[in-house]
């Protein structure tokens, strides 16, 4: 006897979670298929680790102030393996609760990958099984990119960063967007030494000009070591350095972070089995409710590049729900 609901969910991040408890609190019959934590990108390796990353490294600027101020400060040092144990507790703490919440929504909740056999069914790889039903809400979020070049794999995503238990000293950064500013300012915060590698005269580039201008002359006078209009053109990794060979020089690292953009997580969903189509950045194409060229299937959050925002996900979520309620 085939599984059948009213509604599949793939992708546990924001969206996908919002959109399952409110079907499953009206009487609809859906599940969430998630292969990794409950939570997506904001909760687990995005938004929450990072604040509470760079909250960690402002104390060090409070110390300084508190000697400004008369205060006799004893040489602080920083632990990195006691911050990454307190901010992996938080994000078990939060996984519980999406669970418990989605668990008191009545939505089945499967730990799986999901790839579509038909407009109306998917295939979970761990199960081996084929799961069907009427409507599939895709919710997978994105994935961090990585440089087209010799050696690429020597370097780590951002989503790789907040996993580390242990960093060493020098660490090199590429990109010019506020994940990588947030990035270079935290670690150099937390004495770290920190380059800040980037193809463009300024950083920011989204935002107003004078923003990044200031932010920039800020970095350096922190003492973040700015390396602008770089382009990358090969890595090389020896027995104890990241080699980073560029337009301009050769800059030698023992860390290297990529913070250059995410791309909608599709490439394993097996969309050609669908009738779904994907723009030139592989996001899926979608009306203003949210509804594919496949007529069974909706997409919401970072899959579909309109607005990657935790906030926007929950409301695209609110919104299709409403849209497909009548």
């Amino acid at each position: 006897m085939k599984k059948q609901y009213d509604y599949i969910v793939v992708g546990a991040g924001s969206g996908g979670v919002r959109f399952a408890r409110l079907m499953a609190s009206h009487g609809k019959k859906v599940c969430i298929v998630e292969n990794n934590r409950i939570g997506g990108t904001c909760v687990i390796r995005g938004c929450v680790p990072k604040k509470l990353y760079v909250y960690a490294s402002n104390f060090n600027d409070h110390l300084t102030d508190a000697k400004i101020f008369g205060w006799s400060v004893a040489k602080s040092k920083h632990k990195w393996k006691s911050l990454v144990e307190k901010k992996n507790r938080e994000i078990a703490r939060l996984n519980k609760i999406y669970i418990k919440n989605l668990n008191k929504a009545g939505v089945d909740i499967i730990h799986d990958h999901g790839s579509f056999v038909s407009s109306n069914s998917l295939f979970l790889k761990k199960k081996r099984k084929i799961i069907y039903s009427k409507k599939i809400i895709i919710a997978t979020g994105s994935i961090p990119n990585y440089p087209n070049i010799p050696g690429s794999e020597y370097g780590i995503s951002s989503d790789i960063f907040f996993e580390l238990k242990k960093i060493p000293k020098k660490i090199s950064i590429v990109g010019s967007g506020y994940i990588a500013l947030e990035f270079a300012f935290l670690l150099k915060n937390l004495n770290y030494d920190v380059d800040l590698i980037f193809r463009k005269k300024t950083i920011l580039n989204e935002f107003d000009k004078d923003i990044g201008s200031r932010v920039l002359n800020y970095a350096i006078k922190k003492g973040i070591k700015v390396f602008s209009e770089t382009s990358l053109k090969k890595i090389k990794k020896t027995a104890k350095k990241t080699i980073i060979l560029t337009n301009k020089k050769i800059i030698k690292t023992d860390l290297l972070i990529y913070a250059i953009g995410r791309t909608p997580n599709v490439q394993s969903l097996n969309l050609k089995n669908t009738k779904v189509i994907l723009d030139k950045n592989y996001a899926i194409k979608v009306n203003k409710n949210s509804r594919s060229k496949d007529k069974n299937i909706y997409a919401i959050g970072d899959v579909t590049n309109r607005k990657n925002l935790t906030p926007v996900a929950i409301r695209e979520a609110i919104i299709l729900y409403n849209f497909l309620s009548g």
